[in-house]
């Protein structure tokens, strides 16, 4: 056998089994237990989506796994069911009751921006913008965002919003994910652009997990670029808060684009942990640092937290839940982590406190 295809044969196995370890790892990505209670609230999430429609009649399986075309974007709005009483983060028993319109019909994006521009009027209220990670369905991303409005005890509540670009929604597609990730890159710069220009709420939250802080890190990256070229270097913040949740991005990357991502969002907060073992297999693959794991200090207006103890699976990967929540909503009302009491300072970071 020749040598380039001994190479080959050997780097085929060797993805084969990266791909195995980091989907195993990356397994904590998707939602968690359903439980059945009696009574229920609906959320309305809005959401643009590149993936494609499936034609099931079943609203949990609307969008499928793939795009048609990842130029095409979908807008609409979903309607959220939960259970009442339910523990904040815990999206047992939630579901998707329907949308408006239906998806097949959509909105186009200027009826999409006037529509939720009319709900912002209305409540004088901010707007939390979900991305997703790895392996995650349309209905997931949707699930998560309504429990971001319903479960930070705020008033007004915020108004949820989800970017859902197409995950394989597999184990053992992590790569594709990745290259799905890049195909969106152009569309999620134009969404952060327009609910920039196109919306007044109170304040925009951004907020990234695992996988889908690396594509906020795309899109703000273009929108800097695009912002320059035409504003110049007098490029205005767009946004309050960029909360990333255990981002799986290369902490180098982050650090070579922070200058885009700190002129666009007033204050940065990375949520860290030392025990998250799914980007400890992503880090393992690529070789890099990731921001995830990382403890490094990147200045003002950068709060990186260890949120170690609020892990509530055992791959760490996951913190939604009371304390995680307690910390987050005091993110999203501005208060600086110097004066939570939710954290303890140490060294040049905060630890999550118990």
């Amino acid at each position: 056998m020749k040598l380039s295809a001994l190479l080959s044969f050997h780097l085929f196995w060797v993805q084969r089994f990266a791909g195995l370890t980091i989907a195993v790892a990356l397994i904590g990505c998707s939602t968690a237990s359903r439980q059945t209670t009696g009574g229920t609230t609906e959320v309305g999430v809005f959401y643009a989506t590149s993936r494609m429609i499936t034609g099931s009649a079943d609203p949990e399986k609307t969008f499928g796994n793939k795009s048609k075309d990842n130029q095409i974007v979908t807008f609409g709005q979903a309607r959220v069911r939960m259970p009442t009483g339910h523990q904040p983060g815990n999206a047992g028993g939630t579901s998707i009751a329907g949308y408006e319109p239906d998806p097949r019909q959509g909105l186009l994006p200027g009826a999409f921006y006037t529509k939720m521009e009319a709900g912002l009027a209305s409540q004088s209220a901010p707007m939390i913008v979900y991305v997703h990670g790895f392996n995650n369905s349309f209905a997931e991303a949707a699930h998560r965002a309504a429990h971001f409005s319903a479960d930070l005890d705020l008033s007004p509540k915020p108004v949820p919003v989800i970017f859902s670009w197409p995950s394989a929604e597999s184990l053992f597609a992590y790569a594709r994910d990745e290259e799905t990730v890049h195909l969106n890159q152009n569309n999620l710069r134009r969404f952060l652009a327009h609910l920039h220009t196109s919306t007044k709420p109170s304040k925009i939250i951004l907020i990234g997990h695992s996988m889908g802080c690396r594509a906020l890190t795309f899109g703000l990256r273009d929108y800097f670029f695009e912002e320059i070229m035409t504003q110049g270097w007098h490029v205005s913040q767009a946004f309050d808060e960029l909360v990333l949740i255990e981002p799986d991005v290369t902490a180098d990357y982050f650090k070579q684009n922070l200058i885009a991502a700190k002129a666009l969002c007033h204050r940065i907060t990375i949520y860290t942990s030392q025990h998250d073992l799914a980007l400890k297999a992503s880090k393992s693959l690529h070789q890099y640092e990731s921001l995830g794991l990382s403890q490094i200090t990147m200045g003002k207006g950068v709060d990186v937290i260890d949120a170690s103890v609020a892990r509530n699976n055992f791959l760490g990967h996951s913190y939604d839940g009371p304390l995680f929540f307690r910390d987050l909503r005091q993110v999203v009302q501005g208060a600086p982590a110097t004066a939570r009491t939710t954290l303890a300072a140490e060294a040049d970071i905060f630890r999550l406190k118990k």
